[in-house]
């Protein structure tokens, strides 16, 4: 990973499995245009998306969702529809 991608990944856990993460990946995917074919880089290749990373031990505020940007870490609970859209606007 360079600091000149932003890299998000999604958590998973079981919690944040059975909390829709998989949806929450899906919608991070689509607002990135990302093709998780050519490894999930978004189509202006500002961002890379991961799925399912290990369990971030936060299972109680899941679905969690972390970024990494410019060697910084950033950590989102409880993220569903509206949070996506917050979140992609803050780390741009």
């Amino acid at each position: 990973m360079t600091d000149s991608i932003i890299q998000i990944q999604t958590c998973g856990g079981r919690a944040c499995k059975a909390n829709g993460v998989a949806g929450i990946f899906e919608l991070f995917a689509k607002e990135l245009g990302a093709d998780m074919e050519k490894g999930g880089i978004s189509a202006d290749g500002k961002f890379e998306l991961i799925r399912g990373f290990a369990c971030q031990g936060k299972c109680g505020v899941g679905p969690i969702v972390t970024a990494f940007k410019n060697g910084e870490k950033y950590v989102f609970s409880r993220v569903d529809a509206q949070k996506v859209k917050k979140i992609l606007e803050a780390l741009r």
